[in-house]
């Protein structure tokens, strides 16, 4: 169960102010709560999200959890070679207490 309260926290912060308009967070939830096994929700990330958009999202959940092992936010920037305005965001946003499962 906490790893699908997960999935559906960090499928929520991967949609867009604009997508959040179009479908409700519950709509989404129903969704999502569906998709119980690991591949069957991989398949629904596949379904919903482009290849640029899924390495985005993965690379977002890499920085936060390197984030937290205590690297500096340059190297984590350099090592997935992504800016540094990416990784402050979530360094953040994890001083806002978000993140706490990951």
């Amino acid at each position: 169960m906490k790893n699908l309260i997960t999935n559906k926290s960090l499928l929520l912060e991967a949609i867009s102010e604009y997508e959040k308009k179009i479908i409700s967070e519950t709509d989404l939830l129903t969704i999502v709560c569906k998709e119980t096994e690991k591949k069957d929700f991989a398949y629904l990330l596949e379904s919903l999200f482009t290849k640029s958009e899924l390495t985005s999202f993965s690379n977002r959940l890499l920085i936060i959890k390197k984030l937290k092992e205590g690297l500096s936010q340059h190297a984590i920037a350099g090592q997935i070679k992504v800016g540094v305005e990416t990784v402050s965001r979530g360094a953040s946003e994890i001083k806002k207490g978000k993140f706490k499962f990951i």
